[in-house]
């Protein structure tokens, strides 16, 4: 037998002879070569581990040959899922983009297929109508504003420092995406007018990644230290964010600079609107 065919034989054997693996190690080590808008191979790669080897002493039994197949399929099924992801991010920007440009009313399914360039099979897959779609998108944003205004904050901290933290991080990011924060304060006025009553709506308005829950726990402390006058809470709010759009807005009108010095002067305005 030849020098070549000996090392093929060796290869061969080598691939079919059952090896222990650690599942650990493999779902890093195929981490680490993946981009991370493939990380859903990372997840994908663990569950199929788990449902197609056998264990033993914590560690996976499996032969090369198998192992590189389950690998290259959860590629494949983590690569599908980014794809997947990305149109379903597609038809919620283009959505978006409709309603800034021509309004909610205005704004149609087929318009919004067109401007996201997919298939109307591909909206129905993750939406069941407009409106259900459209409420998605305004609980999503309300969820990227909430993580963004709380970043950093922490309840253990002093009343004036998360007061200040709080509305300084709403102002900013009202700056940064105020075609968002418009969407919302409108799309919230236009709920709360149709579906007063509707049970869907409050769970939608509780589903916002803490902010609001927060923002009434700040007031609520404050109230207790007796240093915020004993208003209701959701006065409280509707006031606070009515000085803040509005000051955001006449900001991006031009009417004039919003520096952090301006900012400020605005916080203090706020804290004094409500301090006994």
């Amino acid at each position: 037998m030849s020098d070549e065919s000996k090392t093929n034989e060796r290869q061969q054997m080598a691939t079919q002879a059952s090896y222990t693996f650690s599942p650990y190690f493999l779902c890093h080590a195929l981490q680490s070569i993946l981009s991370y808008s493939h990380s859903y191979s990372h997840y994908i790669l663990q569950y199929n581990l788990i449902n197609t080897f056998s264990f033993q002493n914590h560690c996976i039994v499996g032969t090369l040959d198998h192992m590189e197949q389950v690998i290259q399929q959860s590629l494949d099924e983590g690569k599908k899922q980014v794809i997947l992801m990305q149109k379903r991010e597609d038809i919620l920007s283009a959505t978006l983009t409709l309603i800034i440009d021509e309004g909610v009313e205005a704004v149609t399914l087929s318009k919004i297929l067109k401007r996201a360039d997919v298939g109307s099979g591909t909206l129905y897959n993750y939406f069941s109508s407009k409106e259900e779609l459209i409420l998605v998108l305004y609980t999503e944003l309300r969820q990227k504003m909430s993580s963004f205004v709380l970043d950093g904050y922490d309840p253990n901290q002093s009343l004036r420092l998360r007061f200040e933290n709080f509305v300084q991080n709403l102002i900013r990011y009202c700056i940064q995406h105020h075609d968002e924060v418009n969407f919302i304060e409108h799309y919230s006025y236009t709920l709360h007018k149709t579906h007063k009553d509707d049970s869907h709506l409050h769970e939608s308005e509780m589903n916002d990644g803490g902010f609001f829950e927060a923002f009434l726990a700040l007031i609520k402390d404050g109230q207790n230290e007796k240093i915020f006058r004993p208003l209701d809470q959701k006065l409280v709010f509707q006031l606070l964010s009515g000085m803040i759009f509005s000051v955001t807005k006449g900001a991006q009108t031009g009417k004039f600079d919003l520096t952090d010095e301006y900012i400020q002067q605005v916080v203090t305005a706020c804290w004094n609107a409500i301090k006994e």
